[in-house]
């Protein structure tokens, strides 16, 4: 007991010595199925392999942080149903306040059905109270907190809650790392606000009006496009799965390389990149090196079944 103690004591010391960081973003319960085939229509088929896990971009961001060692501040929406508990349960157990969640009275918790179908992924998503993030109380929540470095956004909630953490952002210095998924949800004013900007290969694609990349020099040239055309940005920084990572940036242009491994659920890898980049940061690093452990993160939990499981900890990854 005494060294669990310890340990606790000295990992609340680490997450001290960085800025803080704002995660604004969905919460959802994942309903994980693997399918053997696609089915006929109007066909009954039985899955090989399902689970409910809590999941959704900002929850997952904030735990990959919290997990690594940071400061989450984790601003999101639920329903009042037994989703919305089985979510915030999830939370305290990983000792993220939940101050920042509030309670939809009307719309369900957000829930999303990830499904693998042999070597394609896809998921199936139902926004929910994400969708009822109030910009008032938002702006409420941001005003209570203090020693914010960064701001992590994403598109699975509302855009006019986005845009008021953004502007906050942007009013007191603080650096916006916007994960443009989905693209349907970002907008020219939100863009204009970001500095880091993460899309993956299809997003990279929508956001250049391009056909999806099918070798990684034409996803090169989609990122320098990008970054070209949004001039305000301090770096793009394309997740491009099995080839790695590309970065844009003003601190230069470059290709970072993947571990080959065999990708057993990639629902959560994007986020926990996201995680990853954004904690380094705020850490102190390089973009080089944020994106170097981006990867390194991000690598991990794709080996791994369930959003939340795959979540890597520090210690997981030797750092």
């Amino acid at each position: 007991m005494l060294g669990s103690k310890k340990n606790e004591e000295e990992d609340e010391s680490v997450a001290r010595s960085v800025s803080s960081i704002v995660v604004l973003g969905s919460l959802i319960v994942d309903f994980r199925v693997r399918l053997p085939r696609s089915p006929e229509n109007g066909e009954t088929l039985a899955v090989l392999e399902s689970g409910m896990f809590a999941g959704g971009k900002g929850l997952n961001q904030a735990v990959a942080v919290k997990r690594l060692g940071g400061r989450p501040h984790l601003i999101g929406r639920i329903g009042d149903d037994l989703f919305g508990k089985f979510l915030l349960d999830g939370l305290r157990k990983e000792k993220i306040a939940v101050e920042g969640v509030s309670t939809d009275p009307v719309e369900p918790t957000g829930t999303a059905i990830p499904i693998s179908e042999g070597e394609r992924q896809y998921i199936l998503h139902v926004p929910g109270a994400n969708q009822g993030l109030v910009p008032s109380e938002v702006s409420a929540r941001l005003s209570a907190k203090t020693g914010i470095g960064y701001m992590m956004l994403q598109g699975e909630v509302n855009r006019e809650a986005n845009l008021v953490a953004a502007l906050f952002a942007k009013e007191r210095g603080i650096s916006v790392i916007l994960d443009p998924a989905p693209t349907h949800a970002m907008s020219d004013d939100l863009l204009l606000l970001a500095d880091y900007l993460t899309p993956n290969q299809i997003e990279l694609a929508q956001l250049t009006r391009s056909p999806i990349a099918e070798d990684v020099e034409e996803a090169i040239a989609q990122a320098d496009l990008l970054f070209a055309r949004e001039a305000h940005l301090t770096a793009v920084i394309a997740t491009l799965g099995p080839w790695g990572a590309y970065v844009a940036s003003r601190q230069g242009h470059f290709r970072l390389e993947a571990s080959q491994v065999t990708a057993e659920d990639p629902t959560a890898a994007g986020d926990v990149f996201n995680g990853a980049f954004a904690l380094t940061l705020a850490q102190g690093g390089s973009i080089r090196e944020a994106a170097e452990r981006g990867i390194e993160a991000g690598t991990y939990a794709c080996q791994i079944k369930g959003a939340l499981p795959s979540i890597p900890t520090a210690q997981d990854l030797g750092w």
